[in-house]
């Protein structure tokens, strides 16, 4: 799955049948299936419109909004039930410090590989 980072200020991101678009002064910019996406990133002033965001929400796209230079501001994610199971096995996993030290090097792994993608 894919991540939608929009950088484009003053755009637009707004549903467009089963696809969102990005657009600016009227021009569609780009177009995305919404199966294709799992997470869309908004940087500094970019909009969304309502229908947008029932839909990222309806379709459990998690939605992050920046500023412009980078700095986390929000998020808007649709509630998904909430798996407890899980959620313990999570924090059973996380129970010993060998474990968070391997947790640990495996996110920061991931985070180089994801910047060094990037540019």
């Amino acid at each position: 799955m894919a991540i939608l980072y929009v950088v484009e200020q003053g755009a637009v991101v707004m549903k467009r049948g089963e696809l969102l678009a990005v657009s600016k002064e009227g021009e569609i910019l780009t177009t995305v299936h919404a199966f294709a996406i799992e997470q869309v990133i908004l940087f500094g002033r970019v909009q969304l419109t309502a229908p947008a965001r029932d839909f990222l929400l309806d379709k459990e796209i998690d939605t992050v909004f920046m500023t412009r230079t980078g700095r986390f501001r929000g998020r808007l994610s649709s509630y998904s039930g909430g798996n407890i199971d899980l959620r313990q096995a999570q924090f059973r996993y996380c129970d010993g410090e060998d474990r968070l030290v391997d947790l640990s090097k495996r996110f920061v792994t991931g985070k180089l590989s994801n910047c060094r993608a990037l540019l």
